[in-house]
């Protein structure tokens, strides 16, 4: 029974030893330009981050969003208009960046003149070939046009 035991214990441990649970690790993120987490409307929006998996990365994905969508949708609705429209993306990178553990990703995204000025939600998303998701969140401000 003890050696049944042991065995079992040994077998658990080896199992357990060779797995690799790690979610891909996003850092020293640089969002804007000297890192304001600015960008003027019109202008792109600069950002870099390294990107640290276990297991090679299958995909990276950008998302940005308006926090006030709820805003803008409910003045869309009742019918104000102006010359502003809600800015989003939603983007995937590969090429270089997929297929190997570490990068440095390095991107820049337009933003149109006509995006509302406010704060936005942006997110990283880092899938490695195990399914595994690194997740990093902050907020950036889209300013407004210079001269407006």
């Amino acid at each position: 029974m003890k050696i049944y035991i042991l065995t079992l214990f040994a077998a658990i441990a080896a199992l357990t030893s060779c797995e690799k649970n790690d979610l891909p690790q996003i850092t020293d993120v640089e969002i804007g330009y000297d890192n304001t987490r600015t960008v003027e409307a019109g202008k792109d929006l600069h950002f870099e981050a390294t990107i640290t998996a276990s297991y090679k990365v299958t995909g990276i994905r950008l998302v940005i969003h308006s926090e006030d969508h709820e805003q803008h949708v409910s003045s869309e609705i009742s019918g104000e208009s102006d010359l502003h429209q809600e800015w989003e993306v939603d983007k995937t990178y590969t090429g270089a960046y997929v297929n190997v553990k570490n990068t440095v990703l390095h991107e820049h995204v337009e933003v149109p003149l006509t995006a509302e000025p406010g704060t936005y939600h942006m997110y990283f998303y880092v899938t490695d070939e195990e399914g595994n998701q690194g997740i990093y969140e902050t907020e950036i401000e889209v300013l407004p046009p210079a001269g407006v």
